[in-house]
C-alpha cells in the first residue's frame, strides 16, 4: 500500500531537504550490499548533495554507482543526445510499453496537430513501419550498415572481439556477434546505430502506402512538424551518446532545458518533451519483468537464447531491488493528459515491479487525478485559504486538520526543523498525523542546497582531501546546517576576483586544528 507518494510543497517550504533526506534513509537503510535504484527528475542542483554524499560513502570502485547528470539541448552538443526509439537490448520490435513511449513522444512532438482526425492512427502506422524497415528481421528490410569512425570504441573493440569488417557487415550483425562474445556492454551500445532515429520518420511520412491509408495532407503536415522539431531540438535526433551507464542512483538535471514558467504551448510542449525523456532514461533500467520475455521479438536459434538468458538475469537482479522514482517540479508538466496517463501507467506496474514513484509538486490540483492510488500525502506548507480549500475538496481533510496545518505547517526554522502533515491511505483506512522533521548537523550539511554552503562543503572536501572530515568541521562550526550568515559577513573582505569558498574553508582547517 505504500508504492505511491504525494508531496506538495510551495517554494521555500523545505521540500529538496525532506526528499533527499527520504531518499537517504532509502539508500543507507536498504538491506542489500548493492544500492537500490533511485532516479531523481529535477530542475537545479538541489539533490546533487545527497549524491556526492553517497558516493563518498562507497568504494572508488563503485562511485559510478551514483552519477548526477545535467541535460543540454545546444547544436554541436552530441554527447548529450537521446534517441526516443531507443528498445532493449536485442529485441528487433519494441515492448508495448517502449511502442507507447514512442506514440506519446511524437504526438507532444506534433501537438500543433492534435485536433487532426486521424493523427495517432497515423503516428501508431509510423512506429510500427520504422522498427519493421530497420530491423534485420524483416522481409522489407532496409537494416543499416556499419560505418567505421562512427563510435572509437566500437571500433576498436571489433579487432579486439574478433569481428571481421566487411562491406555489408550490419549494426545488428555486430550486435549479435559482441552478444556471443559475452559482451553485452558492448551489444548495447552498437545497438543505438542498428535502431531507427527521429530523422528516419520522414522517409516512412513520405511512402505512398502511408498516403493512400491515412492522406497525404497529414502525413506531410506530420512530417512538416518532425522536420522542424529535428531542428528545434538536437538533443532527440540522432543515435544515444547521453548514458547513466552503471548507475544506480541517479539525478537528473533538467534546469538548462526547461522553461520554468512557460507561456506559450510551444514551451509547454519542450519541456514535456524533456521531461518524458529524463523519465524514460531511468525507467528503461529498472522496469518489466520476466513475463516481457515471450513478448520479445528475438533472432532465432543460439543468439536468441543468449539474449533470453541475457534478459533472465536482468529481471532477475531488478525484481530483487528496490526502486524509487523521485518526480520533482511535476507541476510544470502534470497537467498534460499524456504525462497523467504515463504516470497512471507507471503507478498501475510499479507495484509489480517493486516501484515506488514520488511526485512533488507546488499545485495541489496537479493531484486530483491520484488520490485514489496515493498511499502518502506530505503537505509541507500551507500559507492561504485556497490551498486550505484543496486540501479539503481533493484530499477529504477534516475542517479540523486544515486549520491546523495552516497554523502548524509554515516552513522550515533554520537550526529547529519544520512541522509536516502527513496523510496515509492503508488498506482502506485513512489517517492524518503531523509529524516534525530536523536533521542532525551533519546530514544537514551532507544535503544542503544553499549555494554558498555547497561550494563551502566542496571546497573544505578538496582542501581536506575528505567529505566525511568536512562534514565533520562544518557541522561542528555551524551546528544549524549553514554558514550563509557567516559568508555574507567575511565576504566583502576579500577582493573581487577571490574564491572566497577556498579562503573560508583554510580558515576553518585553521580553526579546527
Amino acid at each position: 500500500d505504500s508504492w505511491f507518494g504525494l508531496i506538495y510543497a510551495n517554494p521555500g517550504s523545505g521540500k529538496s531537504v525532506l526528499l533527499n533526506s527520504l531518499n537517504m534513509d532509502f539508500a543507507a537503510y536498504y538491506p542489500s550490499s548493492l544500492t537500490p535504484f533511485i532516479g531523481i527528475l529535477d530542475c537545479g542542483e538541489s539533490a546533487f548533495g545527497f549524491i556526492e554524499s553517497l558516493q563518498a560513502s562507497l568504494p572508488i570502485e563503485r562511485r559510478n554507482e551514483c552519477a548526477c547528470v545535467s541535460l543540454r539541448n545546444e547544436h554541436g552538443t552530441r554527447q548529450y543526445t537521446t534517441n526516443p526509439f531507443d528498445i532493449g537490448l536485442g529485441r528487433r520490435r519494441p515492448l508495448q510499453r517502449e511502442k507507447t513511449f514512442a506514440m506519446n513522444f511524437l504526438l507532444v512532438m506534433c501537438s500543433e496537430l492534435d485536433q487532426r482526425p486521424g493523427l495517432s492512427a497515423l503516428i501508431d502506422s509510423v512506429v510500427t513501419q520504422l522498427y519493421d524497415r530497420y530491423s534485420d528481421m524483416s522481409v522489407s528490410s532496409a537494416q543499416k550498415i556499419y560505418q567505421p569512425d562512427r563510435d572509437a570504441v566500437i571500433d576498436s573493440a571489433l579487432a579486439r572481439v574478433g569481428i571481421k569488417v566487411h562491406d555489408n557487415l550490419s549494426w545488428w550483425q555486430i550486435v549479435d556477434k559482441f552478444m556471443k562474445a559475452e559482451r553485452p556492454d558492448l551489444a548495447e551500445r552498437a545497438q543505438r546505430y542498428a535502431v531507427p532515429q527521429l530523422s528516419d520518420t520522414i522517409s516512412i511520412l513520405s511512402s505512398e502506402e502511408l498516403h493512400k491509408s491515412h492522406g497525404e495532407e497529414l502525413c506531410k503536415l506530420v512530417r512538416t512538424q518532425i522536420d522542424s522539431a529535428i531542428n528545434t531540438f538536437p538533443a532527440f535526433a540522432g543515435e544515444t551518446q547521453l548514458d547513466i551507464g552503471n548507475a544506480r542512483i541517479v539525478t537528473l538535471d533538467l534546469k538548462p532545458v526547461i522553461n520554468m514558467n512557460p507561456v506559450t504551448k510551444s514551451d509547454e510542449r519542450s519541456n514535456l518533451l524533456f521531461f518524458m525523456i529524463s523519465r524514460e532514461l531511468f525507467m528503461k533500467k529498472i522496469s518489466g519483468d520476466d513475463g516481457d520475455i515471450p513478448a520479445m521479438l528475438l533472432p532465432e536459434g543460439q543468439t536468441g537464447q543468449l539474449y533470453r538468458d541475457h534478459w533472465k538475469r536482468r529481471y532477475a537482479e531488478i525484481h530483487q531491488t528496490r526502486k524509487r522514482f523521485c518526480f520533482d517540479e511535476f507541476h510544470i508538466t502534470g497537467s498534460s493528459p499524456i504525462m497523467a496517463s504515463q504516470i497512471d501507467q507507471d503507478v498501475r506496474q510499479g507495484r509489480k515491479w517493486g516501484l515506488e514513484i514520488l511526485l512533488v509538486s507546488q499545485k495541489l490540483k496537479d493531484f486530483e487525478k491520484y488520490t485514489e492510488f496515493a498511499a502518502k500525502l506530505y503537505v509541507l506548507k500551507e500559507s492561504n485559504k485556497q490551498e486550505q480549500d484543496a486540501l479539503k475538496s481533493i484530499f477529504g481533510a477534516p475542517d479540523a486538520i486544515a486549520q491546523m496545518a495552516m497554523d502548524l505547517c509554515t516552513g522550515p526554522v533554520p537550526g529547529v526543523g519544520s512541522t509536516i502533515l502527513i496523510r496515509r491511505a492503508m488498506k482502506g483506512h485513512t489517517s492524518w498525523h503531523f509529524g516534525f522533521n530536523k536533521l542532525g548537523p551533519v546530514r544537514a550539511w551532507a544535503l544542503t542546497t544553499t549555494m554558498e554552503d555547497r561550494a563551502l562543503k566542496k571546497a573544505l572536501a578538496e582542501v581536506t582531501g575528505d567529505l566525511s572530515k568536512a562534514l565533520e568541521i562544518l557541522a561542528g562550526r555551524f551546528p544549524n546546517g549553514s554558514a550563509k550568515t557567516y559568508w555574507d559577513r567575511v565576504a566583502a573582505k576579500y577582493p573581487p576576483g577571490t574564491d572566497i569558498a577556498t579562503e573560508i574553508a583554510r580558515a576553518l582547517i585553521n580553526e579546527h586544528e
